[in-house]
């Protein structure tokens, strides 16, 4: 009995040694390979580490752009650990139970209304109309390979977007000590929802302390339907003038915003609801007339003076299928509404107050009686105008 088990145990490991040579070898370039096909990109590795069954340490991880900014780098990491599906090395496609990446660097570029990232070739699909895929008679080289990760990990890692729409020259900016938890995602996409949560700070310039961001949700991809929710604390306006100006030509010279947004996307119907809170707002120069969003200036101005901080909070709604929706047009419009409500409403409730003050110092006076009633008259009067606008 000993012999047989012995025996058997011998053969075991004459099967095993060659196998786990083999896959050692054969591992690392289909992992390169599978990544290569799954994103659609050029992909660099200066070194892979394979442990016996599945599992990966990946030094040097690049991933090269095509097309418009051929040869930038979208991603890069010194260090990665993978850990795969064992069925992944025997079958095609790539199933990743993990990934953990540290200090890495990502590009993001906004030109023409579109993101360009590492995953914007692989993730085409979810604007691709329904059932479209490869080109038919499409080399099995080129097709895509279904990239599967259940869990992603980004600890201290940092983000740079340079945005052309908003600046010809690329306004620059970045999110940095990232960390980053995201769970499902597939390539090409499914349907499936991916859940992800984020938390950064957001750099705005040498002399200004970050500002805080946060970010959690659901989105599934090949509808874009989503729940989510993001938070900024301590965002400097002066510094992010190329976006503000998109709904305002007025000049901030100091001020900062916290914002909290819910959204929500559901068959292409997105819903924003936004709770502003901007203090210490100085203007280095207002819209045409000195008014801002279609209120007074002077009139705002006077509520910062009074109050110090000024909220707003407002609902955007709109089809993201609708081309002719400018949702510039459509956030100044909601701004200027909860403006006027917040503005005017608490203008009203100062002059009154003052108003009322006032009567009463002029009812100790001589003839108060119709002084009286001449300034309840005042009073009611201005209580109306505020209340209709």
């Amino acid at each position: 009995m000993i012999k047989k088990i012995a025996l058997g145990a011998f053969l075991l490991v004459l099967f095993v040694v060659p196998v786990i040579g083999i896959l050692s070898r054969k591992a690392p370039d289909f992992l390169r390979e599978a990544l290569g096909r799954s994103l659609g990109k050029e992909v660099r590795i200066k070194e892979i580490l394979y442990h016996f069954p599945s599992s990966f340490e990946i030094e040097g991880f690049e991933i090269r752009e095509k097309g418009k900014f051929a040869g930038e780098t979208s991603f890069s990491a010194g260090h990665m650990s993978l850990q795969l599906s064992p069925r992944s090395l025997l079958r095609k496609s790539l199933v990743i139970y993990s990934i953990e990446v540290r200090d890495a660097q990502v590009k993001v570029w906004k030109t023409g209304g579109r993101l360009v990232h590492a995953l914007s070739e692989a993730t085409k699909a979810a604007e691709a109309p329904a059932g479209a895929g490869a080109p038919a008679g499409a080399p099995a080289g080129d097709r895509p390979f279904p990239l599967l990760i259940r869990q992603f990990r980004l600890v201290d890692g940092r983000i740079l977007l340079a945005d052309y729409d908003v600046d010809p020259n690329g306004f620059v900016f970045a999110f940095e000590g990232i960390h980053v938890d995201v769970r499902d995602i597939a390539l090409p996409i499914g349907s499936a929802p991916t859940a992800y949560k984020a938390r950064a700070t957001l750099a705005q310039g040498r002399d200004q302390k970050g500002a805080e961001f946060e970010l959690s949700g659901r989105t599934r991809f090949d509808t874009m339907d989503t729940e989510a929710i993001a938070g900024l604390t301590g965002l400097y306006l002066p510094y992010f003038r190329p976006y503000y100006a998109q709904v305002t030509r007025a000049e901030i010279s100091s001020g900062t915003l916290d914002s909290r947004v819910k959204l929500s996307v559901v068959s292409r119907d997105l819903t924003a609801d936004a709770d502003l809170t901007a203090a210490g707002l100085l203007f280095g120069a207002y819209e045409s007339g000195d008014r801002l969003f279609g209120l007074n200036a002077n009139e705002i101005l006077a509520f910062l003076q009074d109050s110090g901080r000024l909220r707003l909070q407002f609902t955007v709604k709109w089809n993201l299928a609708d081309r002719t929706v400018r949702p510039r047009e459509l956030i100044r419009k909601s701004i200027e509404r909860s403006l006027k409500a917040t503005v005017l409403g608490n203008v009203g409730n100062i002059m009154r107050f003052a108003l009322k003050k006032y009567g009463e110092r002029e009812a100790e006076k001589p003839g108060a009686p119709a002084s009286k009633d001449k300034l309840e008259d005042a009073i009611n009067k201005v209580k109306q105008y505020f209340d209709s606008r």
